[in-house]
């Protein structure tokens, strides 16, 4: 029963991300959707590691989540300053 509900959640925040990714006014709301995005699929990653008693799905956030972290420091430095 609890696994339906955090996979409703899950399913029900990536629908509403991925809404706000498609239809953000401004590039800092489709950069923000993205991060939630990335951290919602960490999340369910970590739930599908917990639920197959493995490890293996753990070291697979930790590089998702360096790229992500690296990317969007990335864009913010690109819509502080511009390309130059």
């Amino acid at each position: 029963m609890i696994e339906y509900i955090i996979l409703g959640g899950l399913g029900i925040s990536l629908i509403l991300s991925l809404v706000r990714l498609f239809i953000g006014p401004e590039p800092h709301d489709r950069i923000l959707a993205l991060d939630v995005i990335t951290v919602q699929a960490s999340a369910f990653l970590i739930y599908w590691s917990y639920m197959e008693h493995s490890g293996f799905y753990i070291d697979i956030v930790l590089v998702i989540a360096s790229a992500v972290f690296l990317s969007t420091i990335l864009f913010a430095r690109y819509l502080e300053k511009g390309i130059k």
